[in-house]
């Protein structure tokens, strides 16, 4: 059952504890599934300026009901983006292990420069609180469907 929330590519702005997640298009026809493609409109505010964009996903990894992963690519610069969930049987309910990789590379544009040497101090608090409220989300998400 929560795998089956975490594929509802649909439903993902709705868990993004962050907030920055607006729309999402799937792109490619069916169910979710390796390959699967959806565009994301993003809203990020970064050092106190707005960036609105869209950023085309693409599923890498799908084991259902263990593993479902996807690498977006924003518009802008970077090496590599991949979000993992990683879920496994506990008790009577599910562990949920979220992962984020940001590799922004080795930028040439001097303002990606200084927000890849400030990433961490800009974005990261950030980042964990939305991971921590998009577990929560995920969370509530499953306790309806069990209601």
């Amino acid at each position: 059952m929560v795998f089956d929330i975490l594929n509802d590519v649909a439903g993902h702005n709705e868990l993004a504890g962050s907030g920055e997640v607006l729309t999402i298009r799937q792109k490619t026809d069916g169910p979710i599934g390796l390959g699967s493609i959806w565009e994301a409109d993003e809203r990020l505010v970064i050092g106190g300026e707005a960036m609105e964009f869209t950023a085309t996903s693409v599923v890498v990894s799908h084991d259902a009901p263990n593993t479902i992963s996807w690498i977006p690519s924003p518009p802008f610069p970077t090496k590599r983006i991949q979000w993992r969930y990683h879920l496994s049987p506990e008790g009577a309910g599910t562990k949920v292990v979220q992962e984020v990789e940001v590799d922004l590379g080795e930028p040439e544009d001097s303002m990606l420069q200084a927000l890849k040497a400030n990433y961490v101090s800009m974005r990261g608090n950030d980042i964990a609180a939305g991971l921590e409220k998009t577990l929560t989300n995920l969370k509530q998400a499953a306790e309806r469907r069990v209601q």
